[in-house]
């Protein structure tokens, strides 16, 4: 690390550290970006600063000591308007049908504005990913937050190799993350917590240690089914490999036919021109002033059986750009096949805002929360700067689709899972549907989020390393259904090919019959 980021990672975690410890913050909160501002809600009207953090609006001034702390989650509207006659203005309605705050003299009124109404409409979301390799340890995610009303918030369980603590979830719902303690301010999570029963007989209804028990001793996890299944799934892709081959063995075998066939009618031109120079002195004299017949060859023919690669659907994420001059407009970043680009907010595609992946080097997540850049192997293209509460997202979508992608994170305090087939996302962006645990999934695949999560501590080893082969079994199998798929559409293709080159050969067959007979014919009449 340079002493320039160095010395950026520092200044955010001394703002941050200021933000936790003066509005009584936990320590999933983390500070996106403040702005000198003054703030006017009745009676108070005094400059200022302004914080904004992943769920909160903050604010306070030296020289009062008054401060304000809004949740998000209590913001009914963000608007830009007048406030004692300044029209740029930013106006926060409550839920609460309190007066409406109205700040104002910031030095980029747009941008913050742009920045409010995005962490206003997309929440930050991280999800912790469960990885296959298994030395790769999980970092913490900076938040987990929730945002449907009235959500039940639950801590997961973390898995053996997560070396991390796993944060608190936060709750939009209430804008609170856990209860402080008055006599020493100290964070205590309100997370749902259970006690386990030390007698397995335990009558108490609903209890923990009730259900426990039921578990250890009723759950049996069958992996024979699901590695059969895969098996007999691998069994029929080797067929299909098989068949493939046949066909490609096939091809240069009708290939071989279509040449003789050619070679015939190259003999019947040839004696098609003795017999007309036989017939009299017409057909000498036109012999004499024409070319002699030509062997047409097609040449090697290619008959390599491609199988069409895995489509990956087309997703829109929402994203502030940063332009050159540091400013913060809303836009979308799309992901298609071979190329991304951004949509500004008239969703129009700006002059150099699409890219290859090809030309991706690396994604950089900078130290201040949600913003990253994309470096491009291309020193003369200028890198694409930007920031999003889908940061996780867009992250992942990188290192699935840009083959040997770096993904270089500024700060270790900002890291996140990512590296798996699980598509996720907080505002519903376009192409996922919404999962049940409150993410997105892309329509095309079920994610690999492990369900061993999901189970207590008191479950066995044995137990969810068998659900863990399970679900490797059938991850495994999805992608052996698809090949199956591609197989096919492979196989359909080139059947239609030989079909049409067989109605060729067919044609030409029928075509040198008749010659022949025709040429016979003509011999015979010379003989008279």
């Amino acid at each position: 690390m340079d002493k320039d980021t160095e010395h950026k990672v520092k200044k955010m975690k001394d703002k941050t550290d200021y933000c936790r410890k003066t509005f009584n913050l936990p320590e999933t909160e983390h500070l996106i970006q403040d702005y000198s501002c003054a703030m006017w809600r009745s009676p108070l009207n005094v400059r200022g600063r302004c914080y904004i953090t992943f769920n909160y609006i903050l604010w306070d001034s030296p020289l009062c000591s008054s401060i304000e702390k809004i949740p998000f989650s209590r913001v009914k509207l963000i608007k830009q308007g007048k406030s004692w006659l300044i029209a740029s203005a930013i106006i926060v309605e409550l839920t609460s049908g309190e007066d409406p705050i109205h700040l104002s003299g910031f030095s980029n009124t747009e941008e913050s504005f742009s920045l409010l109404c995005h962490l206003h409409a997309h929440p930050p979301t991280f999800k912790i990913i469960q990885r296959d390799d298994d030395d790769y340890s999980s970092p913490a995610p900076p938040a987990v937050t929730q945002s449907a009303p009235n959500a039940k918030i639950t801590q997961a369980t973390p898995p053996n190799n997560y070396n991390q603590p796993q944060p608190a979830r936060s709750n939009r719902a209430t804008g609170e993350f856990g209860d402080w303690d008055a006599p020493d301010n100290s964070f205590t999570s309100s997370a749902p917590t259970y006690s386990s029963s030390s007698s397995s007989n335990s009558s108490t209804s609903g209890s923990y240690g009730t259900h426990q028990t039921y578990l250890n001793d009723a759950s049996i996890v069958d992996t024979k089914a699901s590695r059969l299944a895969l098996q007999k799934a691998r069994e029929a892709r080797g067929l299909g490999v098989e068949s493939l081959e046949m066909l490609a063995d096939q091809a240069e075998q009708i290939d071989r036919i279509e040449d003789k066939v050619g070679n015939i009618n190259y003999n019947l031109d040839k004696s098609d021109r003795l017999i007309r120079g036989m017939e009299g002195i017409g057909g000498v004299i036109k012999n004499q002033f024409s070319s002699g017949p030509v062997r047409k060859t097609t040449g090697k023919v290619d008959h390599t059986i491609v199988i069409p690669e895995k489509r990956i659907a087309k997703i829109t994420v929402d994203i502030l750009i940063k332009h050159s001059n540091d400013n913060l407009t809303p836009g979308k970043l799309v992901f298609d096949q071979e190329t991304f680009w951004t949509l500004n907010n008239k969703n129009q595609i700006d002059k150099g805002s699409k890219w290859s992946y090809n030309n991706v080097d690396r994604i950089v997540v900078r130290a201040r929360p949600l913003h990253f850049d994309v470096r491009f192997l291309d020193k003369n293209t200028p890198r694409f700067r930007s920031c999003s509460s889908d940061i996780q997202i867009i992250v992942n979508e990188f290192f699935l689709r840009v083959r040997g992608v770096k993904v270089v994170f500024e700060s270790e305090f900002e890291k996140f899972d990512y590296g798996s087939e699980l598509e996720y996302s907080s505002t519903g962006a376009k192409g996922y549907t919404s999962g049940a645990d409150g993410f997105y999934q892309n329509s095309n695949k079920q994610g690999q989020g492990s369900m061993t999560r999901l189970l207590s501590d008191n479950v066995s080893k044995e137990v969810k390393d068998a659900v863990r082969q399970q679900e490797k079994d059938m991850d495994e199998l999805y992608d052996v259904v698809g090949d199956l798929g591609n197989i096919a559409k492979a196989m359909g293709t080139e059947l239609d090919r030989q079909n049409e080159q067989l109605d060729r050969v067919n044609g030409e067959t029928r075509r040198a019959n008749e010659r022949i007979h025709n040429n016979q014919n003509r011999v015979q009449l010379i003989g008279r």
